[in-house]
């Protein structure tokens, strides 16, 4: 940060280089090597008149001829050069694989020790003692300078920025959900973070994967009900906009007329659906039948006469209008037209004997859920985001009956791939709120464009701001982000050289002056190639941090997580699904 002066420039005031001190060290040492020889050889040969003790008056008798050079000495001399070789080449290997990266120059220049207390260990124990958890928090890295492990705390909100292929399942959604002390769940487009994590996190509570496209080999072995969140006019709008972030693509240009008045209809219809105690497919049904007032009828028996007129202004309008209009909200809805999806959502009836996802009751418990889906019209990504928004009201709602407005457990919360599958409009507005409920979440994103394609500039750095931990990852190729990163790290006073000379008719004269002049410490080309196995830390209320990540296998579970893998791996799963089973044997019977 601004004020650091650089340990490594040269100057009047400053140490030896390197080179001149190994140079030294080199002389030095071939000194006494010489010196040893002589005096070995010597004693060897038997000569009455030993060489000088002093290396340097040796050199000056051997060359005006006062001292002979010993022949014994001679072999000496040569094992003992043989033996500096040595010596040499195992310090400069052992320098060069020491040296550090141009990332790790700057470690010292960025927060360490006490400056990151934010994120320390003791810190993140002493929030946890506050709330009554016994573990200390959510790891996050391992600092380079200094070594210590970096913890958020459970009223932290997170938020990251990893390249494609750059770790971040593997150093932070999976520690992050092995470390959840209570209910959790984690939303991804991949199985990674679901086999790797299921055997663990079963040992504790039941296991839910929402999973209608196969993408972890699951099966439709329980069902929840997306109406059971509508239950006021405003809760029917947010259910219908966050299936409208997954039908409709985010650079997209919206109808100014139809795309309004069909996610109006849809929430309309969906609050009829729910207070008739109808499946949510028959709001799909109903958008198909531009002519049926049932929904209105439904409504206006229920007192909703504002939103039944709505209903009937959209199914009187003229047929271009109307077909626009039942056209859009159809859809919105379409992805129910799936059968492998609906039979997630609905109940075959009373002969229905799977288990119902209760959120209220899963936010109490030490239940995990996982939310897959691919992302596009068509798939379930409407239903993740859905889901992801009706568990955290849920929490929020318990956060508000419990002491101190928060939730007795931390409900922990993992958005991976956020921007693909889990386009949840609100998320920036409500971020800093859910971490004073006990409810923190890591959102995990590729890109700053990527979230900003779907939250727009203004919401991502809102979530961004509203995070209490900023990581970025490396990987990014954003000059623009990237140019705000390198202010956000700061700069430090690096002594730099002004060589100067002035010429005269009785000669010349040359001068160098030394002035501290402000540097980034990491440029936008460092962050741009920031190696794999470094990340950048940016907690609240301290200075940024370099940090590696720690990978799971580097972690005490590594075993575990190893066999929960190769338990849960689709192919392993499909595998056993579809294994012959053992023929039984019937017994023989004789017949009376």
């Amino acid at each position: 940060m601004p004020g650091h002066a650089d340990r490594h420039a040269t100057g009047p005031n400053k140490a030896l280089s390197p080179l001149l001190t190994g140079t030294l060290a080199l002389v030095t040492l071939a000194a006494v090597a010489g010196e040893a020889a002589a005096q070995a050889g010597a004693a060897i040969d038997h000569w009455r008149h030993r060489p000088p003790v002093d290396p340097l008056a040796l050199v000056l008798e051997l060359a005006d001829g006062r001292t002979r050079w010993p022949p014994a000495g001679t072999p000496i001399l040569i094992a003992a050069a043989g033996a500096c070789a040595v010596i040499v080449i195992g310090f400069v290997i052992a320098r060069v694989r020491r040296s550090p990266t141009g990332a790790d120059r700057a470690a010292r220049l960025l927060g360490t020790g006490r400056s990151v207390h934010p994120i320390s260990r003791r810190n993140a124990q002493a929030t946890a003692r506050r709330f009554g958890v016994e573990q200390p928090g959510l790891p996050i890295a391992r600092a380079i300078a200094g070594g210590q492990t970096l913890y958020a705390t459970w009223e932290d909100m997170q938020c990251d920025i990893w390249g494609p292929r750059k770790g971040k399942s593997s150093s932070r959604a999976i520690p992050t959900l092995l470390a959840a002390p209570g209910a959790a769940f984690a939303t991804s487009n991949k199985p990674d973070l679901y086999a790797a994590t299921r055997s663990i996190r079963e040992q504790g509570g039941r296991v839910w994967n929402f999973d209608p496209e196969a993408i972890a080999a699951g099966e439709a072995d329980w069902w929840w009900n997306p109406l059971s969140y509508v239950t006021s006019d405003r809760r029917a709008l947010e259910l219908t906009d966050a299936f409208v972030g997954a039908y409709r693509d985010p650079d997209a240009r919206p109808d100014p007329f139809f795309d309004p008045a069909g996610q109006e209809l849809v929430s309309h219809l969906l609050r009829a659906a729910a207070i008739d105690g109808r499946p949510v497919t028959q709001a799909f049904l109903w958008s198909t039948r531009p002519n049926d007032d049932e929904p209105a009828r439904i409504l206006q028996d229920h007192g909703l006469e504002l939103a039944a007129a709505s209903v009937l202004d959209h199914v009187h309008a003229p047929f271009e209008q109307r077909g626009g209009v039942y056209g859009t909200a159809r859809q919105i809805l379409s992805f129910l037209r799936d059968p492998d999806i609906a039979s997630w959502v609905t109940s075959s009836g009373t002969a229905d004997r799977r288990r119902q996802l209760d959120l209220a009751a899963f936010v109490e418990s030490s239940d995990t859920l996982y939310l897959h889906s691919k992302e596009g019209q068509g798939s379930s990504a409407g239903l993740v985001t859905a889901i992801a928004m009706a568990l955290c009201d849920a929490a929020e709602q318990l956060a508000k009956r419990s002491p101190g407005g928060r939730l007795p457990v931390p409900l922990v919360g993992v958005l991976d791939e956020a921007a693909n599958i889990c386009r949840w409009r609100q998320l920036p507005d409500l971020y800093s709120h859910y971490g004073s409920r006990g409810i923190p979440l890591l959102t995990l994103l590729q890109s700053w464009s990527q979230g900003a394609q779907v939250w727009g500039q203004t919401g991502m750095r809102k979530l961004w701001g509203a995070s209490n931990v900023r990581v970025y990852g490396g990987g990014a190729a954003e000059q623009e982000f990237l140019s705000d990163l390198e202010k956000l790290i700061g700069e430090y006073n690096r002594l730099v050289a002004s060589p100067s000379s002035q010429r005269s008719p009785g000669g010349g004269s040359s001068s160098t002056s030394w002035q501290l002049t402000p540097t980034p410490i990491l440029t936008v080309a460092d962050l741009a190639a920031l190696p794999r196995d470094r990340i950048i830390v940016m907690p609240s209320g301290a200075p940024p941090v370099l940090a590696e990540p720690v990978y799971w296998w580097n972690t005490r579970q590594a075993a575990e997580i190893r066999e929960s893998i190769a338990t849960h791996d689709p192919p392993a799963v499909l595998a056993r699904r579809h294994a012959p089973q053992p023929l039984q044997e019937t017994p023989w019977t004789t017949p009376a």
